[in-house]
């Protein structure tokens, strides 16, 4: 049986559901790694909205005491690769590689 995903909320909706304010939710995507997806296009891709079931598997995971992996010291090259990627959300990372395509192919 198949689990229909939960509907996609704002940053200002997630932050009444925490009872934080508005740029905390913003500084936490940037700063903590709290899961988000950019929807739009162009400028408007700054928008975030969160799956609430996402946000709290997230806070769950930190509340138990796991670090998340961009707070780990890189020791060594892999590390350092790990948490560089994980400071980045899926969105990102899909346009660079579209981008490093575009380049190699170019060539």
């Amino acid at each position: 049986m198949s689990q229909t995903p939960s509907p996609l909320i704002s940053a200002p909706q997630l932050a009444e559901h925490l009872g934080v304010a508005p740029v905390t939710v913003l500084r936490l995507v940037q700063r903590e790694g709290l899961p988000a997806h950019r929807v739009g296009t162009g400028t408007a891709r700054r928008t975030y909205r969160f799956d609430i079931t996402e946000v709290d598997a997230w806070l769950r995971a930190r509340d138990s005491g796991a670090q998340p992996m961009r707070d780990a010291v890189p020791h060594g090259p892999d590390e350092f690769v790990a948490t560089t990627l994980a400071k980045f959300t899926p969105d990102d990372l899909r346009r660079a590689a579209e981008v490093l395509r575009a380049l190699a192919d170019a060539r």
